[in-house]
């Protein structure tokens, strides 16, 4: 009975440490990601919105740094990320690229899959083409930076990773010689990610 107990305790022992680990430490990522944009344009001076009449969608990649703290299963993950959202089109405002730090909180439901949701701040780096002026500028502009996603962690250090982010532009933007004057872009950027990160 005793050899039968030390079997167990020792058997359980083993069975423990094969338990995936729970969100905390060091994490690096890489994933790609489809962005969506639209801009709307505005007349600020006289109440004038135009509807959007640009939107599109385009293919991207991203890397990204965190470290988790871990507390009952509730987790707190600053994070470093860099996005080349690369929606370089015809249109007057082209999204090049974008770097940014935001905090995720989260909880693991298991020792495979958690929630999160996170907030910060992202710095995009812009550029405004007036065709019709033979007019371009290249600028950069910071605003926030919502997301929410999960992670299931297929390994023991490795995590599949999904996320969706929105983030506002307010940009001014002055085109005299259009048809429509305007002196404001409002520019939404959605983005959704899936890639992979090894815990370390």
């Amino acid at each position: 009975m005793k050899k039968f107990l030390a079997l167990l305790i020792i058997a359980s022992s083993f069975i423990s440490t094969q338990v995936f680990a729970k969100t905390k430490g060091h994490y690096v990522g890489a994933s790609i990601l489809q962005n969506s944009v639209t801009n709307e344009y505005r007349n600020t001076s006289s109440s004038i919105a135009y509807k959007p009449d640009f939107k599109e969608s385009n293919w991207g990649y991203g890397v990204s740094y965190k470290y988790a703290l871990n507390s009952n299963d509730f987790f707190i993950a600053p994070e470093l990320f860099f996005d080349n959202i690369n929606n370089n089109t015809k249109d007057v405002l082209a999204i090049n690229s974008r770097y940014g730090a935001k905090i995720n909180f989260g909880y693991d439901f298991s020792d495979k899959i958690a929630i999160f949701f996170g907030t910060g701040a992202a710095n995009v780096d812009y550029k405004i083409n007036w065709d019709s002026i033979n007019k371009a500028s290249n600028n950069q502009k910071t605003s926030l930076i919502f997301a929410i996603g999960a992670n299931y962690y297929a390994y023991k250090n490795v995590a599949i990773n999904l996320e969706f982010n929105s983030q506002m532009l307010e940009i001014e933007a002055y085109g005299e010689n259009l048809a429509n004057p305007i002196n404001q872009i409002n520019s939404k950027i959605n983005i959704l990610k899936i890639g992979a990160s090894y815990h370390f």
